[in-house]
């Protein structure tokens, strides 16, 4: 299976908060009932019938672009930026683009954010690799930023799944 590696960074102090809400705790199957009874099972069959992690880039039409090429068994490189130095990895279960279910788990946002293409998270990676790591292997000078929610396919993702293994 040729794995892609998203790399997602959370920055900022919101999306620390959203880290604790939907990712250390996992987002349960009772808030689903919240939503219209159709929204709920579309998220189910998407997402599964047991409590789940869910992530999403801000909406905009690049990273529409990006989410398009995430399927389940794909990684994900959460990188915490600002509070940790190490990278998070998880594996992708499944995605959904549901404005609704992105409102309710993360409340109002500022004007004009809004978080519609899911993206639920399975098993969590033991991961050493740091920023620096991952730079290094990529061939990015080592205090490259990441700038955005992006994708690795083909040598650069082995490469980095290689390093993830060791």
């Amino acid at each position: 299976m040729n794995r892609r590696v998203f790399v997602q960074p959370a920055r900022d102090e919101a999306s620390r908060i959203n880290i604790l809400k939907s990712i250390d705790r996992k987002v349960s199957q009772a808030l689903l009932d919240r939503l219209d009874p159709y929204e709920a099972q579309r998220i189910r069959d998407k997402l599964g019938t047991e409590d789940f992690r869910l992530w999403a880039p801000k909406a905009s039409p690049r990273n529409e672009a990006t989410w398009e090429k995430m399927f389940p068994g794909d990684l994900v490189l959460l990188y915490p930026h600002g509070y940790s130095k190490r990278l998070r990895c998880f594996e992708v279960t499944g995605t959904i683009e549901s404005p609704a279910l992105g409102r309710l788990v993360w409340g109002a946002t500022a004007p004009g954010v809004e978080f519609r293409h899911l993206y639920g998270l399975g098993k969590e990676y033991q991961c050493t690799l740091t920023i620096e790591d991952f730079n290094e292997v990529l061939g990015y000078e080592r205090n490259n930023t990441i700038q955005g929610f992006g994708v690795y396919e083909y040598t650069k993702a082995q490469a980095l799944i290689a390093s993830l293994a060791g």
